[in-house]
């Protein structure tokens, strides 16, 4: 299967509105450290996934923002989901370390990795 790099690169200015879809996606990006914007960037990246199930030519714009944030809060709602069996494990391995004490580093480093990938 042979890439064209020239066609990926052109395939986000297939909109008329793409600059402004750029802007906006930049926007969202720079910010998303807040709860607020990462809401309406989650629900893109599900429209994103959804254009590409669909073999859509086009990426989506940011036009509709009710659809971009109750996608938005459903996929942040999956995320959180997928990832609480790792942080209840990290979480309790690293307080089971805490407790008990141990000095021995390898054990620390261990407990320590687990609650990082939490």
């Amino acid at each position: 299967m042979a890439f064209d790099f020239e066609a990926d690169l052109r395939f986000p200015a297939g909109r008329d509105d793409w600059l402004e879809s750029v802007v906006i996606g930049t926007v969202l990006l720079l910010f998303s450290g807040f709860l607020l914007p990462l809401v309406p960037l989650q629900g893109y990246f599900v429209h994103c996934a959804r254009a590409g199930m669909a073999d859509d030519a086009e990426l989506p714009s940011f036009t509709d923002w009710e659809r971009l944030f109750g996608d938005g809060l459903r996929g942040l709602v999956v995320l959180v989901v997928y990832q609480l069996p790792p942080l209840v494990l990290g979480v309790a391995s690293f307080a089971a370390l805490i407790l008990l004490g141990s000095d021995n580093q390898s054990l620390a480093s261990a407990g320590l990795i687990l609650f990082g990938l939490g």
